[in-house]
């Protein structure tokens, strides 16, 4: 049996002169024993291919052994490498080799041109630790299958080149399966549930869960193990994308598997919304349970006894409420039945099948939300959770003669705290600075506290560390100042949004003007109320640049020292603070205080990062049973906190139902109640956008001669051009439309066809920039597109589960050329 690498004989070390003892003996190790290529059982023979580039990837399979050899299954399905340790779920490994069985792949440049290649491949995977510091008789942990190993990107279709996109489709039928499967035993019937909401740490029954999910949500496609319905799995994720580097990117976005028996697979990117056109038909929208009660009900047909619908579109006094980004659309699922029923659709329209969210019900069936209050609680939860991302610091800062040397030591340490911390990250960061001294006696015009309204303009900010940096100080008069006036008056000034993270740092050195013994501390009572005044509290740290060790020696400064030491024991008293930080340092050393703010910020950046993974598996429907208190007080204020316990103390999921609407075919002008959307990303509508201006930009902008027509477009729609439109209209996947760029392509348009492209172009233009205006032929209905009147705003856009992308739902046959 020959052993293949890229078509050539294994002999000898890789010219890879960076990883040469790390490759030597991975080759050294796939030629001799124990990693000799063998699959006797197969009769095939492997095809072993280097990496171009070693890829990072997470194991998908708890509890999964490596192999010996690709391909080694063993008789009972397992049979491990030598030694071989099993992997957990989640674990970063690196990907150095990849085996073909049978078939001859050829060496692959990319990992994105793996996809979905990549799910029949056996990959020779390592730990990172041996790959980049290899030490001599170190191994490769062994061979493991594709389709157990998690990549950067989900996996595509091969035809389309689309993202495979899914959800999960419950319906009350799985529920009456429980009862009937579980026999009348609660923990069986319990068992049961679980499996229908939790996703596994790998494909199988009895695996670990790893994260719930009971709502509804678009999720992507990372691996499968077939096209079984019956026993294959998918392992589902909610980003397209993750970093497999971040460990927080993969527990934060994979969820886990599930039987392919309870996903459905969404091929296209085509959905079904209630008409938003004013000439829309007058009745509310209908999706029927079965086709049969369709062709019942189907338009042009007026009974009063028509079945009852699955779902209706809801009308508020006579009127349909209007389309939103979050608004519901219907995913068109695949039916291959629809061809017995076609006989009956009337002239100039389908019937599609599409899926529909329904109620959240517990384990009998109860209803325990309808879709609308699931909606209103996630989007509660989202806007949250994006709140919460956002940092805003308030600096109040003594700026008397003794606080000279400190200006630019605070501007430093909130200048790199910004760029470590929050550049690149979702969320911003905002900044207002509160100067205060203490009154002028020969001035009554002086302002001892000047304040700012909280910023997160970046060139404002870095204008206010400037002016922090050189600031000029002011003339002290009595040895106490008036600190807590300037935390006071900061505070309210500020302008906080009372969901965000909120933190302010006090930097002084002498005491505040009120009575640090007082038994009552109402001073310091004042002070903490201000900080607890928000449904999330703010984080108060007090840094006194005066040495602890030599307090007693100033009274002013260790009075300074008891008065913040107070806020913070009463802070930390109140229900309200459990999770949120006060905490004093006194130290004149300037790394001790840039050191103090950096990790302060630093801790709060990390329960940023915390509370949005939380309010996450939150929106997903995975409750805990007891909240952590910092979030569970502000889901109380925002009233969402009770359905939450509901959820957590009820088994419950959210049905999605399978039915059946008609929508008018492309030409059909009879006012609809319905139409068809495409789902586009920001960069694809940027894409197509892009392209159509390069096209025009090539052609002019009309009065194109009929006679050079086919010379013009030659010239315009060079073979790049070409690849990129034909790309884009095969990803699409919609039979119906697209069929002015087909003309484009084959050769086949003609002047009008270049009108009616040069006016959708302005449409996605406008689309992207969220603005509409009426639009009007030159010409009354002949000559080029134009916008008249005064742009309007239109907000076409939403945001996908984690924030990171936007997507737009385009109208199929007035939007899509």
């Amino acid at each position: 049996m020959r052993v293949t690498l890229g078509g050539k004989m294994l002999v000898g070390e890789f010219d890879d002169g960076r990883h040469k003892l790390g490759v030597g003996f991975l080759v050294c190790a796939i030629v001799l024993s124990p990693f000799v290529l063998q699959t006797h059982s197969l009769g095939e023979e492997p095809h072993v291919v280097r990496l171009t580039k070693p890829i990072m990837v997470r194991s998908g399979y708890e509890g999964y052994l490596p192999r010996d050899n690709p391909g080694d299954l063993g008789p009972e399905g397992i049979q491990p490498k030598q030694g071989a340790r099993t992997l957990k779920f989640g674990e970063l490994l690196v990907a150095t080799h990849y085996c073909s069985l049978g078939e001859v792949i050829p060496s692959l440049p990319s990992e994105k041109e793996m996809n979905p290649a990549r799910q029949k491949l056996w990959f020779l995977v390592s730990e990172p630790e041996s790959w980049e510091k290899p030490r001599a008789g170190s191994q490769p942990l062994g061979w493991v299958e594709g389709k157990y190993l998690v990549f950067a990107e989900a996996l595509k279709n091969p035809i389309t080149d689309l993202h495979k996109k899914a959800f999960l489709a419950r319906d009350i039928r799985m529920l009456q399966n429980l009862v009937t499967n579980s026999r009348g035993q609660d923990s069986a019937k319990r068992d049961l549930f679980e499996e229908l909401v939790a996703g596994k740490k790998a494909p199988r029954p009895d695996a670990e869960s790893n994260q719930r999910i009971k709502f509804h949500e678009f999720l992507y496609v990372f691996a499968e193990t077939g096209e079984n319905r019956e026993k294959d799995w998918v392992l589902l994720g909610t980003e397209y994308e993750l970093d497999p580097s971040d460990e927080s990117h993969f527990f934060q976005r994979v969820i886990g598997w599930f039987p392919l028996a309870i996903v459905q697979i969404w091929h296209t990117r085509e959905a079904v919304q209630f008409n938003s056109r004013p000439e829309r038909a007058k009745g509310p929208g209908k999706i029927w349970l079965t086709p049969e009660d369709a062709l019942q009900a189907k338009p042009g047909t007026f009974l009063s006894n028509t079945p009852t619908p699955l779902f209706s579109e809801r009308f508020v006094d006579g009127k349909p409420v209007p389309i939103t980004p979050r608004s519901p659309r219907f995913p068109v699922l695949d039916w291959p039945e629809r061809e017995k029923y076609r006989t009956q659709f009337p002239e100039g329209w389908e019937l599609v099948k599409v899926g529909v969210e329904g109620a959240l019900v517990d384990q009998e069936g109860n209803p325990l939300m309808n879709a609308e209050e699931i909606r209103e609680l996630r989007e509660k939860l989202r806007s949250l959770e994006a709140a919460i991302q956002n940092l805003q610091l308030l600096l109040v800062i003594d700026d008397t003669e003794s606080m000279r040397p400190w200006f630019p030591v605070a501007a430093r340490a909130i200048e790199e705290a910004i760029q470590k911390l929050w550049s690149g990250h979702q969320g911003s960061f905002w900044l207002a600075i509160t100067y205060y001294s203490d009154y002028d006696r020969l001035d009554p015009t002086f302002v001892p506290v000047r304040t700012q309204q909280l910023t997160n303009d970046e060139r404002e900010i870095k204008r206010r560390l400037q002016e922090l940096r050189t600031h000029e100080v002011r003339r002290g008069y009595d040895p106490r100042e008036m600190v807590f006036e300037g935390i006071i008056r900061g505070i309210r000034a500020a302008r906080f949004d009372p969901l965000a993270t909120k933190v302010v740092i006090v930097i002084g050195d002498d005491a505040d003007k009120s009575d640090e013994n007082d038994p009552m501390h109402a001073a310091e009572q004042i002070v903490v109320r201000e900080l607890t005044k928000f449904p999330s509290p703010v984080h108060f740290l007090a840094i006194q640049v005066y040495p602890a060790n030599r307090l007693k020696e100033r009274p002013v400064a260790a009075a300074f020292r008891k008065q913040m030491e107070t806020i913070c024991q009463i802070y930390s008293r109140s229900d309200r603070t459990v999770g949120f930080t006060a905490e004093v340092i006194s130290s004149d050393e300037i790394p001790t205080v840039v050191g103090t703010i950096q990790n302060y910020l630093a801790a709060v950046r990390d329960q940023q990062i915390h509370y949005k993974d939380r309010l996450q598996k939150l929106r997903l429907g995975d409750v805990p049973a007891q909240i952590e208190k910092g979030i569970e007080l502000v889901l109380r204020e925002l009233g969402v906190a009770k359905r939450l316990e509901e959820l957590a103390r009820f088994g419950a999921f959210q049905l999605y139902h399978e039915g059946y609407v008609w929508v008018p075919r492309r030409g059909n002008n009879v006012p609809s109640e319905t139409e068809l959307v495409l789902l586009l990303s920001q960069r694809e509508l940027e894409e197509i956008a892009e392209l159509l201006n390069e096209i025009f930009r090539e052609l002019g902008e009309g009065d194109w001669d009929p006679a050079k027509l086919r010379e013009l477009l030659d010239k315009a729609l060079g073979e790049e051009t070409r690849n990129r439109l034909d790309a884009l209209l095969k990803s699409v996947a919609l039979v119906d439309s697209g069929t002015t760029l087909r003309r484009l392509l084959t050769g086949q348009a003609d002047t009008e066809d270049l009108y009616r492209l040069q006016g959708f172009r302005i449409r996605l233009d406008d689309i992207a920039k969220d603005r509409k205006f009426e639009y009007r032929r030159l010409y009354g209905d002949s000559g080029v597109w134009m916008r008249s009147g005064k742009p309007t705003r239109e907000e076409r856009s939403f945001p996908s589960f984690t924030g990171e992308t936007r997507y737009y739902w385009i109208r199929v046959w007035d939007e899509w050329p």
